[in-house]
């Protein structure tokens, strides 16, 4: 989720790009976002893979809950998720490395979006995860390298990987 000249006073590290990468969402966990976010200001999103959206107005989803509590509480489980991943997010950026944020990314996707321990799309440019992981481009370029380089994943092309050695990579995360 790309928040578009949110906060314009923030610095950006280019002037081109006004917008901060500020969550990833992956398949159903998106509906939660937007219901998250009913009471909050948002400029919008932008989607880096096929996406199918729905809209309706605020009203009709608060009946929508009323009908159906068991909906509300697995919005609540997933608004919980989010929350969790926010504050790690806060971490990642307060307190590791370049390498152990690049690492902690690739791994938190590979357990949100592979199947079976195949390939893991890499659908956000380098631009986006280096807004996203407060990182340069050239930063998140070098450490994707790295760790390929440290055998701990595979990169069949730039837009897919695979996690090859799931603790070492675990172990980059947390170091």
């Amino acid at each position: 989720v790309a928040n578009h000249g949110a906060n314009p006073g923030a610095r950006t590290r280019s002037k081109k790009r006004a917008r901060d990468v500020v969550s990833i969402c992956c398949a159903i966990s998106a509906y939660c976002s937007a219901a998250v976010r009913l009471r909050c200001s948002f400029d919008g999103a932008e989607a880096v893979t096929e996406t199918l959206l729905c809209r309706f107005p605020r009203r009709r989803f608060m009946e929508l809950l009323e009908r159906h509590p068991e909906l509300e509480k697995e919005l609540l489980t997933r608004a919980s998720s989010e929350l969790a991943a926010a504050q790690e997010q806060m971490l990642l950026l307060g307190r590791k490395s370049a390498r152990e944020r690049v690492a902690s990314f690739l791994l938190a996707l590979a357990r949100r979006q592979s199947v079976g321990g195949g390939p893991v799309p890499l659908a956000m440019s380098r631009y986006d995860i280096a807004d996203y992981l407060g990182l340069t481009v050239a930063t998140v370029s070098r450490e994707i390298q790295a760790i390929r380089a440290s055998g701990l994943i595979a990169m069949p092309d730039r837009h897919q990987f695979v996690v090859v050695d799931p603790q070492r990579l675990a172990t980059a995360a947390a170091a």
